[in-house]
């Protein structure tokens, strides 16, 4: 059984990051938004961000580490990957998969996420 936290964890780490980086590095505001698990299913991402006329959205997907070789996989569900495309046209939407699988990732989160 892996230790590596839940998805929530991943969710509140990296939009705090997120929500830093753009107003201390961009000089932008950033507000991040849930939906509810309903929505989800329907939209295809967990949270959004708006920023001033604009937004964009984000899937979290919690890492699973393969001990021998000491890589992280992540899954992808096809329903949900199938609900982003078809809405891509209308809203950015990305994959955040991080590449740490400890609560000391928390510190450089957002330099071990792969946003796809």
């Amino acid at each position: 059984m892996s230790k590596i936290p839940p998805e929530k964890y991943y969710e509140a780490c990296i939009t705090y990051h997120l929500v830093n980086y753009f107003e201390f590095t961009l000089e932008k505001k950033i507000y991040p938004f849930s939906i509810s698990q309903i929505e989800e299913k329907k939209e295809g991402y967990d949270f959004g961000y708006k920023m001033s006329e604009k937004s964009f959205f984000i899937q979290y997907k919690r890492p699973y580490k393969v001990i021998p070789k000491d890589t992280y996989h992540w899954k992808i569900e096809i329903e949900q990957l199938k609900t982003i495309n078809r809405k891509a046209n209308n809203i950015n939407t990305y994959y955040a998969l991080p590449s740490f699988g400890d609560s000391m990732g928390w510190y450089e989160a957002l330099d071990n996420t792969f946003f796809c």
